[in-house]
């Protein structure tokens, strides 16, 4: 058993460009999403605190939920681009 293990580490190592790569890809996913989410929370928060909106805040409150709805499209692409990078490192690995 110790001799699998060993075998495993060491080809695993072999490809460190390939999971450097994937290393960089699931932290931009997670970052991307979570970047783009805290950056709006704050600001819609107080627009919703406002009792009036001028068309201004109107506008802005737009791009607020337009931003949010992409932040919310852009994480099943990733999470897609991610998952398939990882098939096709371990798909390589095995055979």
């Amino acid at each position: 058993m110790n001799l699998i293990f060993k075998n495993l580490t060491k080809e695993i190592l072999k490809n460190k460009v390939f999971l450097i790569l994937m290393f960089i890809v699931v932290i931009a996913t997670s970052f991307l999403f979570y970047f783009v989410q805290f950056s709006i929370d704050a600001n819609r928060e107080f627009l919703k605190s406002l009792s009036s909106l001028t068309q201004n805040q109107q506008d802005y409150m737009n791009a607020l939920r337009s931003n949010a709805g992409l932040g919310f499209l852009f994480l099943p692409i990733m999470t897609s681009a991610t998952a398939l990078l990882f098939v096709m490192f371990y798909f390589r690995f095995f055979s």
